[in-house]
């Protein structure tokens, strides 16, 4: 069997068929074979197999208002000259890096997240909190609890049967209104207890009133309840 080629551009393994790549949508002319695979996998495979996990639609580079926007809400709370010059850097960098390309002497790990390249304006929100006095192990933690929930979304669908089966109890019309309540409650419980660190209990307050929120309206099919679902 033929080793398989790698896009020229970005490095990722280049379809069969076709002249565009469809991590980095660039022409596939001069592809070169793939160079064969390591015994072990290590960091770049593991990284690869959590960004190949994502959905496969394609990708467009977030807009500009996703540096915007927090860098002005930024610019409002803080105004202090120095701050707001280190938040418009790294907005300006995020925007250059959505479309940078990482050739193929880049380091397999670096390659590895390519297609999330797009998205690094969606860090500006997480510079902006930082930088408000925000805590950065409170985003790390929040981050790697979504990334473990969606990776892991079949195992948890699966574990939370029996909630399924008791929201299957509670009419449409109870769960709505509870759907605000309960994060309201959440938000004012940490809220009157943040002494001194409202921004990273605001974080926290706000990710477990969306988790209430969504175990409260979301109802999944019963296919994903067998384990069959995607």
């Amino acid at each position: 069997m033929s080793s398989p080629s790698v896009c020229p551009q970005c490095g990722q393994p280049a379809p069969t068929a076709g002249k565009f790549c469809v991590h980095c949508g660039k022409g596939l002319a001069g592809a070169v074979a793939a160079p064969p695979a390591s015994a072990s996998p290590g960091t770049a495979a593991t990284i690869e197999k959590i960004v190949h996990s994502l959905p496969t639609a394609a990708i467009q580079p977030l807009s500009m208002w996703w540096i915007v926007i927090p860098t002005a809400i930024f610019i409002f709370l803080s105004r202090q000259p120095v701050p707001i010059v280190i938040v418009v850097a790294i907005g300006a960098g995020l925007w250059i890096l959505r479309t940078r390309q990482l050739g193929p002497s880049a380091p397999p790990a670096l390659r590895a997240i390519q297609p999330l390249v797009p998205y690094a304006p969606a860090l500006q929100s997480a510079v902006v909190f930082v930088m408000l006095g925000g805590s950065l192990f409170a985003i790390l933690l929040v981050m790697a609890a979504a990334v473990a929930a969606f990776i892991y979304r079949r195992q948890l669908t699966l574990m939370l049967e029996p909630w399924w089966h008791l929201q299957s109890t509670i009419p449409p019309a109870y769960r709505k209104p509870l759907a605000f309540a309960l994060p309201f409650i959440a938000g004012y419980c940490f809220g009157v207890n943040a002494d001194g660190q409202e921004w990273t209990f605001t974080l926290i307050s706000f990710s477990i009133g969306i988790v209430l929120a969504f175990l409260l309206l979301f109802t999944p099919p019963d296919s994903m309840r067998r384990g069959q679902g995607a």
